[in-house]
């Protein structure tokens, strides 16, 4: 079925009739919201909101995460996100949820020798 790319305006041949974007390129720039008119869009394509990042699990966080070129990650939403559950999170619920847990969280409240 043909279908007009919400960032390009290109038209392509989707697979999927819920397919939004021509590329990956698209994609990128949607989730990244580079493009104004879709700010409000869901950020990822099962719907989810920029404001509900919340509500991702540990990949997708991950995966938007490795979308950003360079260093620029480190100011993304989703970056926040990921910090604010290794904070809040204990070791056990982070695991549970499929998170890679850093090493300065599982030293914390230990005492280190010297």
């Amino acid at each position: 079925m043909k279908k007009k790319c919400e960032i390009c305006g290109n038209e392509f041949e989707a697979v999927r009739d819920t397919a939004r974007f021509c590329s990956d390129k698209c994609k990128k720039q949607a989730y990244r919201g580079s493009n104004s008119e879709l700010e409000e869009e869901p950020r990822v394509e099962e719907g989810i909101k920029k404001k509900d990042l919340s509500k991702l699990s540990a990949e997708d966080l991950y995966n938007g995460i490795s979308t950003y070129k360079e260093d620029k990650w480190i100011d993304s939403p989703e970056h926040e996100e990921l910090m604010r559950r290794l904070k809040e999170l204990s070791i056990e619920e982070l695991e549970e949820q499929g998170f890679k847990i850093p090493n300065w969280k599982r030293m914390e409240g230990k005492e280190i020798e010297i």
